[in-house]
């Protein structure tokens, strides 16, 4: 029903191909579901989304500790299959930008999980345990087994070669952080960015496909433990000129990349 609509695309701060952000049974559903509309004053009865949409917009987006998760709920609904395989099969063929930010991974502090709290993380790190519990987790999202999130295909081999990539100084708890902010950013962000875009440029696909990386860290991230940013979405600001005189240039030039790929197909910088 939506093959016409869209003739380019742009996707940033990763894919949509991206399995830990997507849930095929999640137990976790429904008392998100009821927090959201406690936080608003909703109902949990069959009244709750006309009261939802009677909230305004702004409130919501201001809403703390409130993490969404695609559902794939199957032929019929609103996403009947995983992405992955939509990329091999009925994907619209038309251009795709898509991008990543240099550190992807500190969006630790934004997704709720457990052990991570981010004023703690930056004081004094994180503890291995923690670390290790969080990468499992992710590590199983990122191999499902056929009744997700109950089950997972990754293998003790897996598991090990994150040990001697990320994790090799356990006993420092800052060495922890930013082992895990680098998982993050390459298991969630990076090689899923470069997956949906190998797919996308089969030669089947007949899509032009572009990649970039945002670099570029202002004053307002940390500095300690260890310089971090640009963090993830960090590039979108500039997109709505928010930018310092000196950095008049950057938006400019994001501005321009991202319209005249909306425009013909092909961003130019």
């Amino acid at each position: 029903k939506t093959r016409r609509l869209f003739q380019h695309a742009i996707a940033q701060s990763g894919a949509v191909t991206n399995q830990v952000l997507l849930e095929r049974n999640s137990p976790r559903w429904t008392p998100m579901l009821q927090q959201l509309a406690s936080s608003v004053g909703c109902p949990t009865d069959t009244n709750l989304v006309q009261c939802l949409q009677s909230v305004d917009n702004a409130r919501l987006a201001a809403l703390d500790n409130m993490f969404y998760e695609p559902i794939v709920d199957g032929p019929g609904g609103c996403v009947p299959m995983q992405p992955a395989l939509a990329c091999n099969t009925s994907v619209r063929h038309a251009p795709f930008l898509m991008g990543v930010t240099k550190d992807e991974g500190m969006a630790i502090f934004d997704m709720n999980l457990p052990g991570i709290d981010k004023e703690l993380a930056l004081r004094d790190g994180i503890d291995f345990n923690v670390a290790m519990k969080i990468t499992t987790m992710m590590l199983m999202k990122l191999y499902p087994g056929p009744d997700q999130p109950f089950t997972s295909l990754f293998t003790p081999e897996q598991m090990q070669f994150v040990l001697q990539n990320y994790y090799k100084h356990p006993e420092d708890s800052f060495d922890n952080l930013r082992s895990l902010m680098s998982f993050v950013r390459d298991a969630l962000f990076v090689s899923q960015t470069q997956q949906a875009a190998g797919s996308l440029q089969q030669p089947t696909s007949r899509n032009d496909t572009f990649l970039y990386q945002f670099v570029y860290r202002d004053a307002s991230y940390p500095e300690e433990p260890f310089p971090m940013g640009p963090s993830h979405a960090g590039e979108l600001k500039y997109m709505f000129e928010e930018c310092s005189t000196s950095e008049k240039n950057l938006c400019n030039s994001i501005i321009h990349a991202w319209a005249t790929c909306a425009k013909t197909g092909r961003p130019s910088f």
